[in-house]
């Protein structure tokens, strides 16, 4: 039996207001219920703790603003999943946004083109970043990082 009811809650923050509505849209053909559209941070913030949904999509614009969003609702509502939309590769926000409390972060792209299979794997715990997300970030840390020294095979330490 799933801890989730049969048509999971959902509130979107942020997003152009054409994106959120077809976002809208196809959340409800799958059997999502939208509660709340929201635009800004603060607003966001309240209306999730107030309405208490299963799932929030949250738009990277919300989180550029200054105002954090996803750790006050992780905080407050510890089992509602957290999906951050990026409109493009942006590995700082990538990983300020899992730091934080981001179940997933997938482009914005993704999650219009498959929005209930980005929102039931969240509902199931899964730790989703777009594969084009962590290409960026993985290429980050590595140029980040000096260069390990080769592993060598036969050797011994000796006193």
């Amino acid at each position: 039996m799933s801890l989730y009811s049969e048509h999971p809650t959902v509130l979107v923050a942020g997003l152009e207001t054409a994106r959120r509505e077809v976002l809208r849209q196809r959340l409800r053909e799958a059997g999502f219920r939208v509660i709340a559209t929201l635009t800004s941070a603060l607003q966001t913030i309240h209306a999730a703790w107030e309405l208490e949904p299963e799932l929030c999509i949250v738009d990277a614009s919300l989180l550029a603003r200054g105002v954090p969003v996803v750790r006050p609702i992780k905080v407050r509502l510890p089992s509602t999943k957290i999906v951050v939309t990026l409109p493009r590769l942006d590995s700082d926000a990538t990983v300020d946004a899992v730091a934080d409390g981001a179940t997933a972060c997938v482009l914005e792209q993704e999650l219009l083109a498959e929005p209930a299979a980005v929102l039931r794997a969240a509902l199931a715990g899964q730790a989703t970043l777009s594969a084009d997300l962590a290409r960026d970030l993985c290429d980050e840390v590595r140029g980040a990082r000096p260069a390990r020294a080769p592993f060598v095979t036969g050797a011994s330490i000796t006193r």
